[in-house]
């Protein structure tokens, strides 16, 4: 297998920086290529339930689980 670590870095700069898809559709990016700095910057970039409601998969199995603990932890500040 072919060490692509400064390409894969490329990659992801340019998703965070460039490209215009959904936060969703991001997420679902960094899941399935492990691209951990562009699950934290979106994750940064939810602020509100509607953004929480944006993203969530309607299977959630689908989704990386460590997304979905911090979407509930996000989820519990917005709580009253």
């Amino acid at each position: 297998m072919y060490d692509a670590k400064l390409e894969i870095q490329k990659c992801e700069e340019f998703l965070m920086e460039s490209s215009e898809k959904t936060l969703k559709e991001y997420l679902k990016l960094a899941h399935r290529y492990k691209l951990r700095n562009l699950k934290n910057k979106c994750l940064s970039k939810i602020t509100t339930a509607s953004d929480i409601r944006s993203v969530l998969s309607h299977d959630t199995n689908e989704m990386d689980p460590s997304v979905v603990g911090a979407l509930l932890q996000k989820s519990l500040t917005l709580i009253p």
